[in-house]
């Protein structure tokens, strides 16, 4: 079932539900169009909250998650790390080494890299926005919808930038 349908992003956003939460969320390329669906339990009040997320995503307001994820339980560093992900604005990036450092690890690149690629809740918890000193790194779901992601956020953001410093110019005439 789509809930949810947009053309400005090829992404196919699978959420698998449980009774209490959200499970976990799978990616998938698409020829044109965003789609979401769901799978699993029916659970209508976190459903609308997911789809109500997904939509300020797409207009590049989605902020803190205010439906439930079912976290497995993870090392303390990973906690770490998935924490400070979470914290990564829309439309920037960190490096695998920067998000080490500020988990307490400064020399856990690598392991943020592991970290990422097991996220089970990606766009929520946006890997994607984490890239390597080099270049973009690696995606689970491939690096051609890392960047496809990337570049969505940065037009996003940078449409808002450049509307809002729009305004403040008629506001001075």
């Amino acid at each position: 079932m789509a809930d949810r349908q947009d053309n400005r992003l090829a992404l196919g956003v699978m959420v698998t539900l449980g009774p209490h939460a959200v499970e976990k969320i799978t990616l998938a390329p698409r020829d044109e169009g965003f789609f979401l669906s769901f799978d699993g339990a029916d659970s209508p009040l976190i459903k609308d909250q997911v789809v109500h997320w997904f939509s300020l995503y797409l207009e590049g307001e989605a902020g803190s998650v205010d439906f439930p994820l079912k976290m497995a339980s993870f090392p303390s560093f990973s906690e770490r790390v998935l924490e400070q992900m979470q914290k990564i604005p829309f439309g920037e990036q960190k490096t695998y080494a920067q998000l080490a450092h500020a988990a307490g690890s400064p020399r856990g690149a690598r392991a943020v890299g592991n970290i990422c690629r097991d996220n089970p809740f990606p766009l929520v918890i946006p890997c994607h926005r984490v890239v390597g000193g080099q270049g973009l790194g690696g995606f689970a779901f491939g690096l051609a919808m890392k960047r496809q992601l990337l570049d969505f956020e940065f037009g996003l953001k940078g449409l808002k930038e450049r509307t809002f410093l729009g305004s403040l110019g008629k506001l001075a005439r």
